[in-house]
């Protein structure tokens, strides 16, 4: 009789016990919401996370914005179109970009090797040419161009950012993830519902992104009418924090680097889109990658811009910045 009470009371304990943790999450975001913690730092990675309140917004652009882009006629940016309401809950996002530090950290740990590593090569830039070109011996550590552990790390790919997110959630702190382009976009808008930073003065934006500035511009010999006529200070990635952060305080959101988010790319998602919480599931494999970069110009420096490799693809000017569920 004592055997059976003792696996009785085991048993309860137990189920008891599996019903705290699942609350864990739950609790997570309400203690944010109640008390008003709006930062977090992780203990392993010592990556920083800012409190971003759920809420809903107009997600893509008009056609009145795209026609000065491109003109009426034009095929480029239709898979922006149509802007619609879209609402997310509340989340976790980081602060900056993942960094090189923070990755060497993981592979450090793990012994991973990314998809750049273990073919041989990943795209790199060539100047002469203006365009991303097969490069051997190119990855995460030798990316083409100097930087150090304070950067974005870059030629890292979707399978690679997805691996990172799984081991830092191992480490018992909380669980990780990449996110959703609408969970991004509504992160980077930050409220408005302007094209980007300083369209009303393009001539700002390199107070607020690492860019296609006046001085990338020449030095790559990139020759585009679109490049910004100011100077951000960088020519290739710059350090993560450098240049003023959004209204939720999150920095680098556009520019620096692309970022890659957890869902499909599907040119047609904004037809299939749910109001809440929306992610495509369709048999597309491509991912989305949002944000534009330090070689990019005031065309791909968007709020609304949405562009998609397959999940082995790498490159110089892609990263990552992850998003904390609980």
């Amino acid at each position: 009789m004592r055997v059976n009470f003792l696996n009785c009371l085991a048993a309860v304990a137990l189920s008891f016990g599996a019903i705290l943790v699942s609350l864990v999450p739950i609790y997570s975001l309400l203690r944010a919401s109640w008390v008003g913690i709006t930062a977090w730092t992780d203990p392993t990675s010592r990556m920083e996370f800012v409190w971003v309140e759920g809420g809903c917004f107009q997600m893509g652009q008009t056609e009145a914005d795209r026609c000065l882009l491109h003109g009426p006629s034009d095929k480029y940016y239709r898979d922006e179109l149509p802007r619609h309401e879209v609402c997310v809950d509340s989340f976790w996002m980081g602060k900056y970009e993942v960094t090189v530090g923070q990755f060497r950290q993981f592979v450090k740990a793990t012994g991973y090797k990314t998809d750049a590593e273990k073919e041989g090569w990943a795209y790199a830039l060539n100047a002469r040419s203006e365009e991303l070109e097969e490069s051997n011996g190119t990855f995460w550590g030798n990316p083409g161009f100097s930087q150090v552990d304070t950067h974005p790390v870059v030629n890292v790919s979707w399978n690679d950012a997805k691996a990172y997110a799984k081991w830092i959630s191992s480490q018992g702190n909380g669980s990780f993830r990449l996110p959703t382009e609408a969970e991004w976009e509504y992160a980077a808008r930050a409220g408005t519902t302007i094209l980007c930073f300083s369209w009303d003065d393009p001539d700002k934006a390199c107070s607020y992104a690492n860019i296609l500035d006046q001085k990338a511009e020449s030095v790559l010999q990139k020759c585009s009418r679109w490049h910004y006529s100011c100077f951000d200070g960088y020519i290739y990635t710059a350090p993560v924090g450098k240049f003023k952060p959004n209204r939720f305080g999150l920095y680098d959101i556009l520019g620096n680097v692309w970022e890659w988010c957890e869902n499909v790319y599907d040119k047609d998602a904004y037809g299939k889109y749910f109001m809440k919480n929306p992610s495509v599931n369709s048999d597309e494999s491509k991912r989305v990658y949002r944000g534009g970069s330090w070689y990019d110009d005031l065309r791909n420096v968007r709020f609304a811009i949405r562009l998609g490799y397959e999940p082995a693809y790498r490159d110089c000017r892609l990263g990552f910045r992850l998003l904390r569920i609980w």
